[in-house]
C-alpha cells in the first residue's frame, strides 16, 4: 500500500470518526432532553400539573406548534379526579376527554402504530380545536391491555 493510499484511508477513517462523534453528541443531547422531560413528569404533584407537563413540556422540548392529549375516559374517572382537585377541564385546553373514540375519530379504533402525515381539517380539527396553523400531524396511540 502506498503512502498516498494510507493517507486517503487515514482521512476516510478520521471523517468516519468525526461523523460518529457528531452522532454520539446528538444522541447524548436527545438523552438529556428525554431525562429532563421524565423529571418534569415525576415532579407533577397533581393530575393537572401532569397534563401540563405532558402537553406544554412536549411542545417546548421539541418546538412543536401544538400538542393535544386525547384521553378515552368513558366512565369519567379522570374527570372525577380533576373535579376532586377543583380543576375545570376548560383550564387545560390541550387535554381532550372522550367517552368514545367513534365521535372523535372513528379510524382510531384500528389505530395501532404511530402515524405522521399532513394536517387534514376534516380528520384532525376535533383533535386540535384551538385552530393553530398546523401543517403536519403526528398521532401516537398509547395502548394498555391492548386498548387505547
Amino acid at each position: 500500500m502506498s503512502a498516498r493510499d494510507l493517507n486517503n484511508e487515514v482521512r476516510e477513517l478520521r471523517a468516519r470518526i468525526a461523523a460518529l462523534m457528531d452522532e454520539a453528541a446528538a444522541n447524548e443531547r436527545l438523552l438529556k432532553r428525554s431525562q429532563e422531560r421524565e423529571l418534569e413528569l415525576l415532579k407533577a404533584e397533581t393530575i393537572a400539573q401532569l397534563f401540563d407537563a405532558i402537553c406544554n413540556g412536549l411542545k417546548t422540548s421539541y418546538a412543536l406548534e401544538s400538542v393535544t392529549l386525547l384521553l378515552l375516559d368513558p366512565q369519567h374517572e379522570i374527570r372525577h379526579l380533576l373535579i376532586a382537585e377543583h380543576v375545570d377541564t376548560a383550564s387545560i385546553p390541550n387535554v381532550l376527554f372522550a367517552d368514545s373514540l367513534v365521535g372523535m375519530a372513528p379510524q382510531f379504533n384500528a389505530f395501532h402504530k404511530p402515524w405522521l402525515g399532513p394536517y387534514m381539517g376534516c380528520d384532525h380539527q376535533l383533535l386540535f380545536p384551538r385552530g393553530e396553523s398546523i401543517r403536519s400531524v403526528a398521532l401516537i396511540p398509547l395502548r394498555r391491555q391492548d386498548r387505547l
